[in-house]
C-alpha cells in the first residue's frame, strides 16, 4: 500500500468512526460565505514507526493541499512457507503451485 492509499485508508476509517462528522471542509471564499474549495494531496511523507501521523493544510483558498506524515508499520516476522508441487503449462500458459504449509 502506498501512501496516497494510507492517507485514504485513514479518511475513510475516520468518517466510518465519526458518522456524524466529515472529513471535509468548507473554507470561506467569498466575504465569509461557504465556497467550494479544491484539496489536493501534496507531500506524504513517511515518519518512524510509532510516530504519531500529521496533516498540515497549505495553499490559499480556494486552492488547498493536504501534506501527511504517515508512520511506517512495523516490521513482522517473515512468513515460513513451504512450497508442495509446482506445475508448468504450455508455452504461453500459466503455471500452478501449490502451497503446503504456512506457518
Amino acid at each position: 500500500m502506498n501512501n496516497i492509499e494510507r492517507a485514504r485508508c485513514i479518511i475513510e476509517r475516520y468518517n466510518k468512526c465519526h458518522p456524524n462528522r466529515c472529513c471535509c471542509c468548507f473554507i470561506p471564499s467569498n466575504g465569509g460565505a461557504p465556497g467550494n474549495i479544491s484539496l489536493t494531496i501534496g507531500t506524504v511523507t513517511t515518519s518512524e514507526a510509532g510516530a504519531e501521523a500529521s496533516a498540515s493544510i497549505t495553499g490559499t483558498s480556494p486552492n488547498f493541499v493536504l501534506n501527511l506524515t504517515l508512520p511506517r508499520g512495523y516490521e513482522g516476522p517473515a512468513p515460513d512457507i513451504e512450497i508442495g508441487t509446482v506445475t508448468t503449462g504450455a508455452p504461453g500458459t500459466e503455471a500452478s503451485v501449490t502451497i503446503t504449509s504456512v506457518n
